[in-house]
């Protein structure tokens, strides 16, 4: 919970976090179609992205629905055709530190009145080349012992940032994957 809750200037009251999205397709007799679930992790940019395609719902509901109703409930969709693929892990972690504006790791949650996680996304990396230029900018014209110095201390900071909160994501996926 504290990795969701960081950045962000409202309480998430929901006792498990945020609801996430899901498909489920009923038949007027109760038998379930089609079912799938989003589980947040890094690989789905924490339930951001990662979302079955229609096409893909609509194949499994018509193969139950060809099926009968001998066959019984659908079984969970595991591993659907998704409609975005989630970011390389590298890729994600860089833009959290943006999103963070290069203070700590930020997470991409859900806020009301902003913009969604992937435009927030976007714009997190487009901050990457002006903070590279400024630490340029700073070797060329300051002292680059102490621009070093800089430089290797907000690395140590911000390595020690995702490692703690990676630990909490890694954290949450056991939490997830548990019986």
């Amino acid at each position: 919970m504290a990795f969701i809750q960081n950045g962000t200037d409202w309480t998430v009251e929901h006792p498990k976090g945020f609801f996430q999205p899901g498909v489920l397709a009923l038949t007027q007799s109760s038998r379930i179609l089609y079912r799938w679930r989003s589980v947040p992790s890094e690989k789905n940019l924490n339930g951001t992205v990662a979302r079955p395609t229609p096409t893909h719902v609509w194949c499994g509901v018509e193969a139950s629905l060809i099926a009968g109703d001998a066959t019984g409930n659908a079984d969970h969709d595991d591993n659907p055709e998704i409609d975005n693929a989630p970011p390389p892990r590298a890729l994600f972690m860089i833009a959290l530190i943006a999103n963070g504006w290069f203070l700590g790791v930020k997470s991409f949650v859900y806020s009301p009145g902003v913009a969604p996680p992937p435009v927030r996304f976007m714009k997190a990396l487009a901050r990457w080349p002006v903070f590279i230029a400024l630490w340029v900018t700073a070797f060329v014209y300051l002292p680059p012992l102490w621009v070093s110095l800089g430089l290797a201390t907000w690395l140590a900071w911000i390595v020690r940032d995702i490692r703690k909160s990676l630990g909490r994501m890694d954290i949450q996926e056991e939490i997830k994957t548990r019986p």
